[in-house]
């Protein structure tokens, strides 16, 4: 499904030459830079719930594998 976002003008003038710069359209560049920042949110989120484990528990670095396993079943799709 598509949506239109609507941006202030400068902020728009500067992803409009990023986007150019790197041979895409607004569209392309855009759905890049939002893929990246969920990817990176995600990252961010298992880092911060094996800190909270972590900090919950003795976990030993040994632990580490069985905790991810944990986290994506309560997290499926994530």
């Amino acid at each position: 499904m598509e949506r239109t976002i609507s941006l202030p003008d400068d902020l728009l003038a500067q992803v409009e030459g990023t986007a150019s710069r790197q041979g895409k359209n607004v569209d392309q560049w855009l759905e890049g830079v939002v893929r990246a920042e969920l990817e990176d949110r995600r990252w961010r989120e298992l880092l911060e719930y094996g800190r909270q484990k972590g900090r919950e528990s003795d976990y030993r670095e040994s632990d580490v594998p069985d905790v991810v396993r944990e986290w994506r079943r309560e997290n499926p799709g994530r």
